[in-house]
């Protein structure tokens, strides 16, 4: 038997992600079901840890949530779709509402574009001649093949087909695009007039020596902006201090748990251990009292820190942060030009106080330059690394079509088509998602090691490396060297005899399209297997019960092990998100049915993320929706790869006036991408600076553009006034020059030495019901009016304390 262009096992292999991921996809909804009952600390976060002072935002108003949805099976399908995008704008963030409005876009997109191939496409491909071709004939095609490029012969008019489709689709994603960029940058101007600290402040790196310090940074700019500078705080090199209180953090920790067990295991004394690393590394080491030593290593860890912090010749960095009195000076200073030179003085917009990378933040310019090139330099190596990696998979991927080649392989011709479907299109991809994580964490170190101010462009700069070793390493050495490994004997029986060279041309573009059977099952696999477990939180409450069963037993431990998984990773999702969009695109036109499983994916992935988001999940921080621009941009970038793709393949085929008419899409992608560069990112950046007089004016207040809609003249009073909260000005002091936070037993025991008894309560399995409440900013409350910094404040007043 020859080499098939599409051979039926490709389509059955198909049968193997439905079923096995249907299986899986079951599973977790049942335990979703099951622990969603049992679990409301998890499933309904938001609502139980709505008090917790950890999750205020920075104007002290707690997490806002949604009452917890009904437990019956679907019962919370429908309370996740009434939460409104203005809901997820105004009370959510912008990270959040922007993730979903993403997936909102694709799914569209890809429904019309799965109606659109089915109603040109389909007919177009099925009535093509090469399914009636022998078996045996390089150019058969069975299965879903029928439906695809490879059943259309060289030099065919219904390529033409092809190419008005790829003008439609092109043209629509293109106004979705627009759309999108018109949304997100109304939504920015928002963000950019909501009073909230990084709209106040600045981050300036590379300060000159001459100016490192607190009172030098503040009369620079305050020269510049007379009057509009409330703190200036000089970046210290305290990353030993951050070590130091981390251990003693541990301490505390170690502290509680020993007095919890001084109690509830009296029965076996007092608790001892031996000290060190690993107390059976230090078996030779006498047991000391545990209660004793980690309160003597608090004592001893809390006294080094303040030696340190209260030192007057600290090491100062290059890097600073300033505050000022309006959001408007604050953009301004933004986005000047104080530097003589590229090597000194460099400004932008301050992040979220909780998002600063306090570690990185002040390294040397030319370290950062070195750890940017080093992670350039890994990426390339990794890049050829992965590249073996790919093709390693994609000969498992062939195996029947390498066994013309291979005599030992031969086994494979005599197995069922459904058997060779498991081992060529659902394994390869098993084994590539699992490989999938080591590029992912060699890139998060290299993006962690570089001088990036805040962690969301930390998150941004490991998508992207992710994204082009996905794109060159994967994406297109699948599409190439899988061709070519696909079709190995008969590449070879051609190059031996010159006169069948002209067939080289045919083989392979007959055989491109067969590769997206490999992305078609790895999109499967996402939507089956991977949305649902991450929808289900399976291992967070696994992991959560480990901790509180066996190691957390305290209400502090107890606490810690709720919010180890609270935040919601929002890199993940992005790049998976930017990964199928690139592969259904370039093959939307080659394997039109690629476009309904897509569809399914962000039809899944938006109701599950936005449940996820909504109940389940609290950030810490909101940069605005970051890391929705650069989706934008690699959905153009995508464009080009499909375009590009169509001419080269549409020429492998001789379809010379298709692949001519391909410069239409190309060229409109071309100057939609120069329209898009030159029109909105200075707005998405900084917002429009005529806004920034005023939080709204009449016309936004009344359309509900406010972040609250209100009579009281009070609020609105504090609403239309663009002045910095008194509450900001620490706000950008390191943490490391924050006091160790004083120990107060959280285990449910009141310890003496003398004395020991047991706490007159049990520990409450929601903490947060117990928890105090959080404090609420005084500007927010209804007792007074906010009480404004004057400019009659000496400036020896503006430094932050401690700083």
């Amino acid at each position: 038997e020859g080499v098939m262009a599409v051979p039926l096992s490709d389509s059955l292999g198909l049968i193997w992600p439905v079923m096995i991921g249907g299986a899986v996809a079951l599973v977790m909804h049942v335990l979703f079901h099951i622990f969603r009952r049992k679990n409301p600390q998890i499933y309904t976060f938001r609502e139980v840890f709505s008090r917790r002072e950890e999750l205020a935002d920075s104007n002290g108003r707690p997490l806002y949530y949604k009452p917890a949805p009904p437990t019956s099976f679907f019962g919370w399908v429908k309370p996740t779709l009434e939460i409104t995008e203005d809901e997820l704008v105004k009370k959510y963030g912008l990270d959040q509402a922007m993730l979903l409005r993403l997936l909102r876009a694709m799914l569209e997109y890809f429904s019309v574009s799965a109606l659109v191939t089915a109603a040109i496409l389909y007919p177009v491909y099925a009535t093509g001649p090469h399914k009636n071709l022998p078996e045996d004939d390089e150019l058969f095609v069975a299965g879903l093949g029928i439906i695809s490029m490879s059943n259309v012969p060289e030099e065919s008019v219904r390529f033409y087909a092809t190419t008005v489709v790829d003008i439609i689709l092109v043209s629509y994603m293109l106004w979705i695009l627009l759309r999108e960029f018109r949304v997100f940058t109304r939504y920015r101007i928002y963000y950019r007039r909501l009073q909230i600290p990084a709209n106040y402040g600045i981050v300036v790196m590379d300060i000159p020596k001459e100016f490192r310090t607190n009172e030098q940074l503040f009369e620079v700019f305050n020269n510049a902006y007379p009057g509009e500078v409330e703190t200036a705080a000089i970046v210290v090199d305290l990353k030993n201090v951050l070590k130091l209180k981390k251990q003693y953090e541990k301490a505390m920790l170690k502290l509680e748990i020993a007095e919890w067990a001084s109690v509830n295991k009296a029965e076996k004394g007092p608790p001892k251990h031996r000290p060190g690393v690993c107390g059976c590394c230090m078996c030779w080491k006498e047991k000391v009292d545990s209660v004793d030593y980690w309160r003597a290593e608090m004592e001893r860890l809390k006294t080094e820190i303040e030696e340190i912090q209260h030192e007057e010749d600290k090491k100062t960095t290059r890097a600073g942060f300033l505050l000022f009195r309006t959001r408007r000076a604050a953009s301004i200073a933004a986005q000047t030009v104080f530097g003589a030179h590229y090597k000194e003085w460099h400004t932008a917009c301050a992040p979220d106080p909780k998002a600063v990378n306090w570690g990185k933040i002040g390294m040397h310019q030319g370290l950062a330059t070195v750890m940017k090139w080093n992670s350039i330099v890994w990426l390339c190596f990794f890049l050829i690394v992965w590249a073996g990696v790919v093709a390693a998979i994609m000969a498992v991927a062939n195996l029947q079509n390498l066994s013309e080649s291979i005599s030992w392989l031969g086994w494979i011709n005599d197995l069922p088509p459904f058997i060779v479907g498991l081992l060529e299109t659902y394994l390869p991809v098993v084994i590539l998602i699992v490989l999938n994580m080591i590029p992912f964490i060699v890139m998060k170190i290299l993006a962690k090691s570089e001088r990036l101010h805040s962690w969301a462009l930390v998150e941004a700069r490991i998508r992207n490396y992710v994204y082009i070793l996905q794109v060159f390493g994967t994406y297109f050495f699948v599409v190439i060297g899988g061709t070519v490994i696909a079709n190995i004997s008969t590449i070879q029986d051609i190059i031996s005899d010159v006169n069948n060279l002209e067939k080289l041309p045919v083989v392979l573009a007959a055989a491109v399209p067969a590769n997206a059977f490999f992305f078609m099952a790895l999109i499967l696999t996402q939507t089956l297997i991977g949305l649902s477990v991450e929808f289900s939180q399976v291992s967070r409450v696994i992991v959560t019960w480990i901790f509180r069963k066996f190691l957390s037993k305290t209400k502090r431990a107890h606490l810690k092990t709720d919010f180890m998984d609270a935040p919601y990773d929002f890199l993940k999702p992005y790049i998976e998100i930017s990964i199928t969009i690139l592969i259904t695109l370039a093959y939307q036109s080659i394997m039109p049915v690629i476009c309904f499983f897509t569809s399914v994916y962000f039809g899944l992935s938006y109701i599950y993320t936005k449940y996820t988001i909504g109940f389940t999940k609290a950030n810490e921080w909101d940069d605005g929706g970051y890391l929705f621009r650069g989706a934008l941009g690699q959905i153009i970038f995508a464009l080009y790869v499909k375009v590009l793709t169509m001419i080269g393949l549409l020429g492998l085929n001789k379809a010379a006036g298709p692949a001519a008419l391909q410069a239409i899409p190309l060229v409109c992608v071309m100057v939609f991408h120069h329209y898009v560069k030159q029109m909105f990112p200075p707005v998405i950046k900084y917002g429009s600076f005529k806004e920034y007089g005023q939080v709204l004016d009449e016309d936004e207040y009344q359309r509900g553009m406010a972040e609250l809609k209100t009579d009281d003249p009070k609020k609105l009073f504090r609403m239309l006034v663009d002045e910095v909260p008194q509450s900001y000005r620490d706000l950008y002091v390191q943490p490391a020059l924050q006091p160790p936070e004083p120990y107060e037993s959280q285990g449910g025991v009141s310890f003496s030495k003398t004395k020991l008894r047991a706490a007159s309560g049990k520990h409450d399995d929601l903490e947060a019901q117990n928890s105090p409440p959080v404090r609420v900013n005084r500007q927010y409350s209804d007792e007074g009016p906010h009480s404004f910094h004057t400019a009659d404040d000496a400036p020896s007043s503006k430094m932050p304390a401690g700083a």
